[in-house]
């Protein structure tokens, strides 16, 4: 994998940016919440439960101005609606969109195929599909809409995974919603790229971190980093236990090529 080297003065670039994070409550949203905001960014939050209290989210005195909360679940349209709208209310436009809400649960639904009374299969649950790749989906497209309409057009969307995505794993639904995410960051890269949208799309990958907080604060400078590089598109980095590896250009497509070899259409077929 190629390391990438995050410094603190490339970080910089988010100060007075507008930068929408979902799941900014708890976890690496609330770490990335933190970051931004410790870097002078204007944050709209989006959670279903509200932040912790103002000492735990407000690195210095006065960047409580540049923080917003909106109580908002990304399975519901409407509340995504309410979050980018009250973000352009407040401060005009959107430059970045941290789609960081997820539901973590390993559960595997086909191991608990139940019956109803009339002795009739129930339809699997979708829970952690309605979250975790639809809620996702949803969040990007309503980045895309208002970067594309506002004056400027541009920004950049990073999407939240975990290294579920390019292998093998328990629990059927988080490994669909996962892969999921994955081939949604590729087709949109793809689609953008043939507009001509200054839009960037990147996906992070979260690997297996015990530490909480240290994986949560390696995530928030992943995510910042992400946005702040305008030459970033379409890349994927893995994150684990503050070391950043790109893997999409350094691992997964030379090992595409080295099969069919080169063509013109590798990076589309991607």
């Amino acid at each position: 994998m190629a390391d990438i080297t995050i410094h603190d003065e490339d970080l910089r670039k988010l100060r007075g940016k507008v930068i929408v994070v979902t799941g900014g409550s708890s976890g690496t949203g609330l770490a990335t919440v933190e970051l931004l905001l410790g870097l002078g960014a204007a944050v709209v939050s989006g959670d279903a439960q509200p932040p912790p209290a103002p000492q735990v989210i407000y690195p210095s005195e006065g960047s409580a101005a540049f923080f917003t909360y909106v109580p908002t679940d990304i399975r519901v349209w409407g509340d995504l609606v309410q979050l980018f709208r009250r973000a352009v209310k407040v401060h005009g436009r959107v430059d970045h969109v941290f789609a960081s809400a997820g539901f973590p649960s390993l559960d595997d639904c086909f191991s608990s195929l139940s019956l109803d009374a009339d002795g009739e299969l129930k339809e699997p649950s979708h829970a952690v599909l309605d979250v975790n790749l639809k809620g996702t989906i949803n969040t990007a497209a309503m980045a895309i809409h208002h970067m594309q309409t506002q004056d400027p057009q541009g920004g950049s969307v990073v999407l939240n995974s975990s290294i579920t995505s390019p292998q093998r794993s328990d629990g059927v639904a988080h490994a669909v919603s996962q892969h999921g995410i994955l081939g949604f960051s590729r087709g949109l890269r793809s689609s953008l790229s043939a507009t001509a949208l200054p839009i960037r799309v990147n996906v992070l990958m979260l690997g297996k971190i015990s530490d909480k907080v240290v994986s949560g604060t390696a995530v928030a400078r992943g995510a910042a980093h992400l946005m702040a590089d305008i030459t970033r598109h379409g890349h994927v980095v893995y994150v684990d236990n503050g070391q950043y590896r790109e893997i999409e250009e350094a691992v997964i497509l030379p090992a595409y090529r080295s099969v069919i070899g080169e063509s013109e259409s590798d990076d589309d077929a991607l």
